[in-house]
């Protein structure tokens, strides 16, 4: 379903914190329909463990999913099909092995060690969910690269922009900074200012982070570039956005 999903969205994948969203989102999605099944069976017969697994087990499989996607959203760089195809199988085989081991450690340390026991068998199980626990903190270390990188894009794409008098300069320093952008939101509400004009500037807030992607992605793809003339309508989008805002104001 990944796969399938991250080639029917092309437009709007393109890169590691992308995949990371969709497959954790995904993994996420699959955990409450098995946690589901389970629980359609009824849960008086199922040991404490056991309910704690399954709610542990969330965690695990959007880990796996995430580590899918960003696999595949790494592989956006490549501008190869026959090398996305190859890519997309190492991060299934990746994101299997990964639950292999998460599902086999115990039993395999309980084995070599020869202590089948209560005190081992919680030992090895924690050291299993410590792999999706390192995952996880590995994945949290990337998303927030991706959005370091991302800040990037938004300065560097609308600095043009702001020159150009389309883009306010106060806008460009909030687009980075998801502390800025709610700051002023909650300034326009102690203002007075209503939920609408706050809707209209993160409206106008997306346009312009729109607007940065769209140019980024002409400048940065060789394959499935976006429509040039998509500029334009954006740039109309954030005018018509500041004259509302404008208008609200008075």
């Amino acid at each position: 379903i990944l796969i399938a999903l991250t080639r029917s969205v092309r437009s709007e994948f393109d890169d590691v914190l992308d995949g990371v969203v969709y497959g954790a989102a995904l993994g996420a999605g699959f955990s409450a329909a098995e946690t589901l099944v389970y629980a359609a069976g009824g849960t008086a017969g199922l040991e404490a463990g056991t309910i704690v697994a399954l709610l542990v087990s969330g965690l695990n499989h959007a880990f796996y999913g995430a580590v899918l996607g960003a696999i595949l959203g790494a592989a956006r760089r490549f501008g190869d099909v026959r090398l996305e195809w190859l890519t997309a199988v190492y991060g299934v085989l990746t994101a299997a092995l990964l639950h292999a081991i998460h599902d086999a450690l115990p039993s395999i340390l309980s084995r070599l060690l020869d202590r089948p026991d209560a005190a081992v068998g919680t030992v090895t199980r924690l050291l299993a969910d410590g792999i999706n626990v390192l995952g996880l903190i590995t994945l949290a270390v990337a998303v927030a690269f991706a959005w370091r990188r991302e800040g990037r894009v938004v300065r560097d794409e609308l600095r043009e922009e702001v020159a150009n008098g389309i883009v306010p300069s106060e806008d460009y320093e909030a687009l980075p900074s998801p502390g800025l952008r709610l700051r002023r939101q909650y300034a326009i509400l102690r203002s007075g200012g209503g939920i609408g004009r706050v809707r209209v500037l993160r409206r106008l807030y997306a346009t312009e982070g729109e607007l940065a992607f769209h140019k980024w992605r002409l400048a940065a793809r060789r394959r499935h570039r976006p429509d040039p003339a998509r500029t334009e309508l954006l740039r109309g989008e954030i005018v018509r956005l500041r004259l509302v805002m404008a208008d609200t104001d008075r």
